[in-house]
């Protein structure tokens, strides 16, 4: 399919999230391209638009095994089209739990169609020198694992003439989910080795 431009739609307090939505653009490698840094609360205040002819990629940190709840009502107001959407969560090497089903399943709420998902692994935001968490990743591995992933989604959409040939991506998760993120109630916080990429 033709996707004319690439809106990145990410919240990343410590730079983690973003660093992997770089990473597959640049795998995926479209001129022209729009970043929607949701991670301060005044930029969530603006509601997110996409057409068919976008390709959106939607990345947030793990909270609780889930989907930040601060960042719900920012995503359930998502207006897309028809718009093809790629799902990504980042962990604190721990487990994601529903989150990446959940996620997937606010953008198809929203109108878009998901064509790849994945999960990958970030530092901790509670690691420290005493107690390293996932320290120093993403690494240099896992942003060449995201820049491949991108390259394969530039493959599918080469090979798809028409969303009648997008079939559903499988991701793991259960429904209902499993924790309840409205215990963290602090705006600015973000969230083994194996990826999960899903096409």
């Amino acid at each position: 399919m033709k996707i004319q431009s690439t809106k990145l739609a990410y919240f990343s307090p410590t730079g983690t999230t973003k660093s992997i939505v770089q990473a597959i653009q640049r795998g995926i490698n479209q001129n022209t391209v729009e970043h929607i840094d949701a991670t301060k609360p005044s930029a969530r205040k603006q509601q997110l638009q996409t057409l068919e002819i976008e390709l959106l990629v939607v990345a947030v940190p793990v909270y609780m095994g889930r989907v930040p709840a601060l960042l719900i009502e920012w995503l359930n107001a998502i207006q897309a089209h028809n718009t093809l959407a790629v799902c990504v969560v980042v962990y604190g090497n721990k487990v994601y739990d529903d989150a990446l089903l959940e996620l997937q399943k606010i953008v198809i709420k929203c109108g878009g169609i998901p064509i790849a998902c994945s999960a990958y692994i970030g530092e901790h935001s509670f690691s420290n020198s005493d107690t390293p968490v996932a320290q120093g990743r993403p690494d240099e591995n896992d942003l060449n694992h995201a820049e491949v992933f991108g390259q394969k989604i530039r493959e599918k959409l080469q090979s798809i003439s028409s969303i009648s040939q997008i079939s559903d991506v499988s991701v793991p998760g259960v429904y209902p989910y499993r924790e309840d993120t409205k215990l963290w109630s602090v705006d600015l916080i973000a969230g083994a080795i194996d990826f999960q990429s899903k096409l």
